[in-house]
């Protein structure tokens, strides 16, 4: 099992880590005290959200597809509800042309992500695919 640590340092920045690596800053809205130097927990949410629909995207192309999933790109984004949760997340992602056919293929394979499939019932997830 991984072990994830984080300690909230100077200004209410904190630094999390995986295994003693470090995976990444965070930092608060200015609202709440925060400098906005670094994404804050709702970003890394958004962006976790993609990251693990990548891997499932990556899992189908290279295994059913027997193709290479190398430089697939992804950006998320999100919408915040009344009371500063998280409403909506947005991910789009950009696939060579050669995809394109099997576009719901892909998008049916995104939604096997676990997490996504672990917030589906509190938040909506809306994934778009650009093909280059």
């Amino acid at each position: 099992m991984k072990k994830l640590t984080g300690e909230v340092g100077k200004n209410k920045r904190s630094l999390y880590k995986c295994n003693g690596q470090v995976l990444s800053y965070c930092d608060l809205d200015k609202a709440y005290g925060g400098l906005e130097e670094y994404p804050s927990p709702r970003d890394l949410f958004a962006f976790s959200i993609g990251v693990c629909k990548a891997s499932v995207i990556a899992m189908f192309i290279e295994g059913k597809l027997e193709d290479s999933a190398e430089g697939i790109r992804f950006e998320t984004w999100y919408e915040k509800a009344g009371d500063e949760t998280v409403k909506k997340v947005y991910i789009n992602f950009y696939l060579p042309k050669r995809f394109e056919s099997r576009k719901e293929d892909i998008l049916r394979a995104a939604e096997m992500c676990p997490l996504k499939r672990t917030v589906k019932s509190y938040i909506e997830i809306e994934t778009n695919f650009t093909f280059e």
